[in-house]
């Protein structure tokens, strides 16, 4: 364990400088048969670096970047960090609107990206395209600038859900990120041969650890292309190429891996370390992954945004009777309370607000210092740490010292690993002139996961369909915001004291007809037969989305479905027909009849065609 006088005040470009002289010919980076070595990917910085000073870039600066997982993606964060700027993340997968949203908040004068799509047409500052830079950056001395550090030691600028209905910036420190990794490096050491496995997109707070912790750490990371990442049999495939033994995924990501064939899972004998984080990990995954991977380590994870993870939890020590999965003990540096609204501590089992302190907390959010103030407080515990955050998390202090979490005391919830603010999604549609308003809740499906639910009172003299409301959506918010039904009302139920009656609304049955549904009879064309496939795989969908009466012509989106869905479905494909269903011939055969075509075609041995 290290105390707080050992915590480095290194910015991480300079840490990565010294591991890279230190491991010079030795692979940082392997994707499709490639590698790049410490060496290489240092220079390779070094130049993009330069050049991003020679357009007008200053220390301090924010740079925000859109890039597919590659090679380039590390070669344009580190050289934004060795310039001396911070690196603001916007994901190639959001619409454009959300990512010049971001763009416009934080202010930035330079865009990086890596594909010409990713280019956004209403950017006016400079655009930094890799394909584009290759005279400019051979033109470069590869040698290190000699620049300071981001203020404060800024890393990053990681934009989340907000609650007032536009995304919000939390301000990163590298100390931050840095002191989970040196935690990580101590108490579970790399060895020579250990190989770790990039499948997450850089934008999201958990993956910090994904990109600086193995290579900072000196170890290589496998990059799984971003085309593959929803298929886990690829991802495990990938895995035993490589030999590889840190994993990091959300909790779906992990069950998805854990329910593949068990032919498939017994090649991966060299998984080591996996973690989790990012939404409430189910004991069922605990318990298949002791069963599957029994000498393999599973952390779980506690961390937000505001705060890099400042709790783990060793998943080998949880009872065999528990409820749920802890969140483990604080980290060195990192204190953690459990109170209640004056802020005072709760007794130990007693039910109170978690607030954290220490080197693992944000700055504050980025040009929001009114809400900075609200959650970012004086710390009126004597314990040298002077800022405590409310994290809005709701948890106990257990008998064996752990910590334990039980709710939110906001409408924050955590979707598929993403926070979703509901407010967020309720501003978007009540931006389209077809609704009048329009309240969103969480409810568990059959499965045990969160979906978002919509209940829309539509504008005088509207009637505007599901479909109508989802293309909507669709242009302004991420996949994992967009809610798998939509109720048209005439009213929302109110409490006593006006206010939104959510558990009215949350207990109220979503018919099938607010997912435009038809039932299986109503669907099905006269003299059209249902064939055997199509019957079992019907079976299939229902059991895995939770509806009954699949129709041939219905598709996967329109019942609800998502891209963790589709691996379950994938997997239960495999087990009944024998036969591998590839995620990316999944989306472009969205009906159940195409979707059973293809199985046919791939047990026949013909090549599935391209879409129906």
């Amino acid at each position: 364990m290290h105390d707080q006088k050992a915590v480095t005040r290194q910015p991480l470009a300079s840490v990565f400088e010294d591991v890279a002289a230190a491991r010079d010919g030795h692979p940082a980076l392997l994707c499709e048969g490639r590698r790049m070595t410490y060496g290489a990917l240092n220079r390779r910085a070094n130049r993009f670096a330069r050049v991003l000073r020679a357009r007008g870039a200053e220390s301090g600066d924010l740079v925000a970047v859109s890039l597919d997982r590659s090679f380039d993606t590390f070669v344009v964060l580190l050289g934004i960090l060795k310039a001396g700027c911070a690196y603001v993340p916007l994901d190639p997968k959001l619409p454009p609107a959300r990512r010049m949203a971001i763009a416009n908040d934080c202010g930035t004068k330079f865009l990086a990206v890596t594909e010409r799509e990713l280019v956004l047409d209403e950017f006016r500052g400079e655009i930094l395209a890799t394909w584009a830079l290759t005279s400019e950056l051979a033109a470069c001395s590869d040698e290190p600038l000699d620049v300071p550090p981001a203020e404060d030691d800024v890393a990053c600028v990681l934009y989340t859900s907000g609650s007032t209905g536009r995304p919000k910036g939390v301000i990163v420190s590298g100390r931050a990120i840095l002191n989970h990794a040196l935690w990580m490096w101590a108490t579970y050491p790399f060895g020579d041969d250990d190989v770790a496995l990039l499948h997450r997109s850089y934008m999201h707070m958990a993956a910090t650890w994904d990109y600086f912790g193995p290579l900072l750490g000196g170890i290589p990371s496998v990059i799984v292309p971003g085309h593959q990442t929803s298929d886990p049999a690829v991802v495990i495939r990938a895995a035993v190429e490589h030999g590889v033994s840190y994993v990091s995924g959300s909790p779906g990501f992990w069950r998805a891996v854990l329910d593949q064939p068990a032919a498939l899972l017994q090649k991966w004998q060299t998984l080591r370390v996996g973690t989790t984080s990012g939404e409430q990990l189910p004991v069922r995954v605990v318990t298949d992954w002791q069963r599957v991977f029994p000498e393999a380590r599973l952390l779980n994870v506690y961390g937000i945004t505001e705060a890099v993870r400042p709790a783990v939890f060793d998943t080998g020590a949880l009872e065999a009777d528990a409820a749920r999965v802890p969140i483990g003990q604080p980290l060195p540096n990192v204190a953690v309370y459990i109170v209640d609204e004056a802020l005072v501590p709760v007794a130990d089992g007693e039910i109170g607000e978690i607030c954290v302190a220490g080197a693992c907390l944000a700055r504050g959010y980025f040009g929001l210092p009114q809400l900075t103030e609200e959650r970012f407080l004086p710390n009126p515990f004597d314990d040298g740490w002077p800022v405590l955050f409310r994290t809005g998390d709701v948890g106990r202090l257990r008998a064996d010292g752990g910590l334990e979490i039980v709710g939110r005391r906001d409408h924050q919830v955590k979707v598929r690993g993403f926070r979703v603010e509901l407010e967020d999604v309720e501003a978007a549609l009540q931006q389209s002139p077809a609704t009048r308003r329009a309240v969103v809740v969480a409810q568990e499906d059959h499965g045990g996961d969160l979906r978002l639910i919509a209940y829309v009172v539509p504008a005088a003299g509207a009637n505007p369909t599901w479909l109508e409301l989802r293309a909507f959506l669709e242009a302004r918010l991420p996949d994992h915001m967009i809610p798998a039904s939509f109720v048209v009302t005439p009213e929302i139920p109110l409490t006593p004291s006006g206010k939104v009656d959510r558990v009215a609304l949350a207990a109220l049955e979503v018919p099938a007809a607010s997912r435009g549904r038809e039932t299986a009879s109503e669907a099905e064309r006269p003299g059209v037969e249902r064939t055997a496939t199509e019957l079992q795989l019907a079976q299939i969908w229902s059991d895995v989305i939770g509806v009954a009466d699949v129709a041939g012509g219905e598709t996967f989106i329109e019942l609800g479905g998502h891209s963790l869905m589709a691996m379950q479905i994938a997997s239960r494909v495999y087990d009944a027909f024998g036969v591998e269903l590839p995620l990316e011939t999944f989306f472009p055969n969205p009906t159940l009849r195409a979707m059973s075509g293809v199985i046919d075609e791939l047990r026949t041995g013909v090549d599935a065609p391209a879409g129906v």
